[in-house]
């Protein structure tokens, strides 16, 4: 019984972590996205 839950354990701690994993990467990635509009945007206007 014990086994058997701390395995559950192990598979849902694995599972938070490539979620937040996940979040964190589409949060950098449209920080990036509006950083590169923002500068060909002020580029443009030279």
């Amino acid at each position: 019984m014990h086994r058997e839950w701390e395995a559950d354990m192990k598979m849902v701690n694995s599972n938070w972590k490539g979620l937040a994993r996940t979040e964190f990467d589409r949060e950098s990635w449209r920080m990036l996205v509006s950083c590169l509009c923002s500068f060909t945007r002020s580029n443009r206007r030279k």
